[in-house]
């Protein structure tokens, strides 16, 4: 009887934990798809690209390494252009690369 009763018990504790587990793990995927969480991931992402691009046509390359960076701009603007049109927010309708400041490190 008293064996019983505690099986009982860790049976109501395992699956009480068990619910607490899913409980948790769909908590955790409402963070990450949480769409304040994903528009930074983007933005920084979409940052760090542009800053290898920056860096990469700051660098000396050939006349082919050229080419492959145009083409790839214009690939970028073309893909740039199409995610504009179907998106009413998209910021890249007036970014101006005038607006940036250059800061002098010297």
């Amino acid at each position: 009887m008293v064996s019983d009763m505690s099986e009982d018990k860790q049976g109501n504790d395992d699956r009480h934990r068990e619910q607490e587990m899913k409980d948790m793990a769909k908590q955790m995927l409402a963070a990450f798809t949480n769409r304040e969480t994903q528009r930074h991931f983007i933005r920084a992402g979409m940052e760090m690209m542009m800053g290898f691009d920056a860096l990469l046509r700051s660098m000396p390359m050939t006349d082919d390494m050229k080419a492959v960076m145009d083409k790839a701009t214009e690939y970028a603007t073309f893909v740039i252009k199409e995610i504009c049109s179907v998106n009413p927010n998209c910021s890249c309708r007036n970014h101006k690369s005038d607006d940036l400041e250059k800061i002098d490190l010297d």
